[in-house]
């Protein structure tokens, strides 16, 4: 014998309510933000001691626009690009005029190439690997260079 009781409506719709807002937790028990929000302006530092401005637009579930500002580089204009959500992680490729800028004594010289950023969703540290599309600076066409990089909420 099946015994079935029919609920008010009101009582399943708050109860669906508070499900929805309850948001997701963590591990140690706290709140997380929902995974796709990126928005706002962000610090950006390099360990290579460049420092950027990051303007991010949310674009969806998992898609972030950024506007990149550089600060510490005058050489550099500004760039941006579109952050994708993949497995807890950001990923952003940009095709960019001054991807590669060259050591001393040619430090006054960038190279056009591709920067593919990647970063934790979590902690918001990453890494950036820049690749060359032509040869300069004494390297050759396709030469690579990785730095990590950290990004903080500004105020």
């Amino acid at each position: 014998m099946t015994i079935t009781r029919e609920l008010p409506a009101a009582i399943l719709l708050a109860a669906g309510l508070a499900i929805a807002s309850a948001g997701s937790a963590s591990a140690d028990g706290g709140l997380q933000p929902a995974p796709g929000e990126l928005s706002g302006t962000y610090a950006y530092e390099s360990d290579t001691g460049r420092a950027n401005t990051w303007v991010m637009t949310p674009c969806g579930p998992g898609c972030a626009d950024v506007a990149v500002t550089p600060v510490t580089d005058p050489r550099v204009v500004p760039y941006g690009g579109r952050a994708l959500l993949n497995n807890g992680r950001w990923d952003m490729t940009v095709q960019y005029a001054h991807a590669v800028r060259c050591k001393p004594p040619n430090d006054n010289v960038t190279v056009p190439g591709t920067v593919v950023f990647s970063f934790e969703a979590a902690t918001l540290d990453g890494s950036a690997v820049n690749t060359q599309t032509v040869a300069a600076c004494g390297d050759p066409a396709g030469a690579t260079y990785q730095s990590g990089f950290s990004l903080a909420k500004a105020a």
